[in-house]
């Protein structure tokens, strides 16, 4: 399950991961910031 998180954190790095989060207008804000600590 190692393997199969490491890839999504990478997914997540990617500028794509604004559009999941999108589903709320009241959250965009909030991920951009989370973004980074998803790189880390």
């Amino acid at each position: 399950m190692s393997s199969h998180e490491a890839r999504t954190d990478a997914n997540q790095c990617s500028p794509g991961v604004s559009i999941p989060f999108s589903s709320r207008p009241s959250v965009p804000l909030l991920i951009t910031n989370s973004i980074p600590a998803f790189c880390s």
